[in-house]
């Protein structure tokens, strides 16, 4: 196994913000390797230099002559070790894509992934969910702004892509031929047209956000006031990225509907094209 078979780029996150999707979108390109295991968390939890070796030999040893290696890590974006790690072993000329969220969402997604996975033993709040494991609180997950910095303070600009969730909602085929233009890559890629990892289906009840199935415990029910004081903590984060990196995303400040009215952006398109 040598370096030629190591990661040249990453999915370095964020969590629930379609990484699964774009992932498994990416791997079906024939220039585009990524690993079976979509999420090695190796430079987070098991980075060591003498099992650095292992790491490659456990995950790549699929690789032919694919021009992209990489894997799908998504708790990597928001883990100051992770980076550090990264930074020491892998190419300096690294590609990253890093897909983000409208906040909100993302912390609503992030405490229901938590409870409907049994992390929560009993009820708590959205506001007060600790943080699981080597993971963030529902809350924390959603800022993004100084783990951006971080990122640019390592690796110039150009070699980072920040993809968004809202076009991956609206426009699939949009979503991955960003990634695909951003890796030099040019093809059409098959799409499925069920969502990838889908989270839990949520509806209001009255001026309570709660899960059209109640699960096996108790039921999360997050009230308007709770999501409102949520919302709003993080309208500074979102005016400093925006100015960071000009994404557009001003509108992430228009409270969200949690409604299906449409239906879902994933089943629009079988395929998606580029080029």
């Amino acid at each position: 196994m040598t370096d030629l078979s190591a990661p040249n780029f990453l999915v370095a996150g964020a969590q629930k913000a379609g990484t699964t999707y774009l992932c498994d979108k990416l791997s079906r390109h024939p220039d585009i390797f990524i690993t079976a295991q979509k999420e090695p968390l190796f430079f987070q939890r098991r980075f060591s230099k003498d099992g650095y070796g292992q790491y490659l030999s456990t995950h790549f040893s699929a690789v032919r002559n694919e021009t992209w290696i990489g894997e799908g890590s998504t708790t990597y974006f928001q883990a100051p070790l992770a980076l550090k790690n990264i930074a020491r072993v892998l190419s300096p000329d690294l590609k990253v894509i890093i897909c983000l969220r409208q906040p909100t969402e993302k912390a609503v997604s992030a405490y229901l992934h938590n409870w409907k996975r049994g992390r929560y033993p009993t009820p708590v709040s959205i506001l007060d969910a600790p943080a699981i494991a080597h993971g963030l609180a529902p809350r924390l997950s959603s800022l993004y702004y100084d783990h951006v910095c971080r990122w640019l303070s390592v690796f110039p600009r150009h070699q980072i892509e920040f993809l968004l969730f809202d076009k991956l909602r609206d426009d699939p085929a949009a979503f991955v031929s960003q990634a695909l233009d951003f890796l030099g890559v040019e093809g059409a890629v098959e799409a499925d047209r069920e969502p990838i990892n889908k989270g839990s289906d949520i509806v209001w009840d009255g001026d309570v956000l709660t899960v059209r199935k109640p699960g096996r415990t108790w039921r999360p029910i997050i009230r308007k006031a709770e999501l409102l004081q949520l919302h709003e903590s993080y309208f500074q984060d979102i005016d400093l990225l925006e100015g960071l990196l000009q994404l557009g995303i001003s509108h992430w400040k228009e409270f969200p509907t949690f409604t299906r009215a449409r239906r879902s952006a994933l089943d629009l398109l079988p395929i998606l094209r580029r080029r």
